[in-house]
């Protein structure tokens, strides 16, 4: 996929404030071009994780935005923005449009095991349930569009991702976010200026955004042997027998100022809320949901 995405800032009319700011650091009120990406070849295959991280301002929405019409419109699969969610006003409960078990199984994922939360609306949520309701949501309806159209593949878009969350509920929902793309071949899209979330997100590709150079690329399918048939090969393979990294990932900077985590229990799992979060450490029978949980 080739971007090319430009601004154009019309000129703006003197004023005595803006002439001083000009004055001072030498600049223009003339019209100008903001080039977000020029030339861009980005390597997209049908049910990648991309992640768009960058400071505030650097130009990962607009990127992400015009990836997801580039997608939308070449045949890649629907897109569905997880800010375009038609309101529910039914119980949490009640809003998704899946067999009973799966709907809870689905908000448990999402971090909304807490069975007072599951009999309220989505408007007496909290900005933060909120978000997470919205992301079962999105899950919910990307199957039902599949069930639709079998042939198309759906794209969940989420701008500003897990920022109204704390740092440390943001990288399990980073987790759980990333196998539920997996579990039902959704792609996605997330643009985020938190970083401490990619380790567990773990995206096909990194696209780094900054003020003073192009877009950067990283990750799996930045390489040019990634592939499709690579990605579908590394998700049939029983988890079992997947390759253990001979070196343990370090921690990130930002991590190093949190509180510590929760303690684990004996499965090696991390109890958080109604949610549970598989650890490095864990074995592979407990990265799996089977519901809701009433822990606090």
């Amino acid at each position: 996929m080739l971007l090319n995405i430009c601004y154009h800032i019309a000129p703006k009319t003197p004023t005595v404030q803006a002439s001083m700011v000009c004055d001072h650091f030498g600049l223009t009120l003339d019209g100008q071009q903001q080039v977000i990406a020029r030339d861009l070849e980005l390597p997209v295959t049908s049910g990648n994780l991309i992640a768009f991280i960058g400071p505030s301002g650097s130009g990962k929405s607009s990127l992400m935005r015009a990836v997801a019409a580039e997608l939308n419109s070449s045949g890649y699969g629907e897109v569905l923005w997880l800010d375009h969610l038609p309101q529910v006003s039914s119980l949490v409960a009640d809003a998704l449009a899946l067999p009973p078990l799966d709907a809870f199984r689905l908000l448990a994922q999402c971090g909304l095991a807490e069975p007072q939360l599951l009999l309220r609306t989505p408007d007496e949520l909290s900005d933060g349930q909120r978000f997470r309701f919205r992301l079962a949501q999105s899950v919910a309806e990307s199957l039902r569009r599949q069930s639709q159209r079998a042939s198309q593949g759906t794209w969940i878009v989420a701008d500003e991702f897990t920022s109204p969350l704390d740092r440390t509920l943001a990288k399990v929902i980073a987790r759980n976010w990333h196998s539920l793309l997996r579990q039902h071949r959704l792609g996605g899209l997330v643009a985020t200026t938190h970083t401490d979330i990619l380790d567990d997100l773990e995206p096909d590709l990194i696209v780094t955004c900054s003020h003073d150079a192009p877009p950067q690329l990283s990750g799996p399918a930045a390489s040019p042997t990634f592939s499709s048939a690579t990605w579908s090969a590394q998700q049939t393979l029983p988890e079992a027998d997947a390759p253990t990294p001979a070196v343990k990932k370090k921690k990130s900077a930002s991590s190093t100022s949190w509180p510590s985590p929760p303690e684990r229990n004996a499965t090696g799992r991390i109890l958080l809320g109604g949610i549970t979060a598989r650890t490095p450490s864990a074995s592979s029978a407990s990265s799996r949901f089977s519901g809701i949980s009433t822990n606090r």
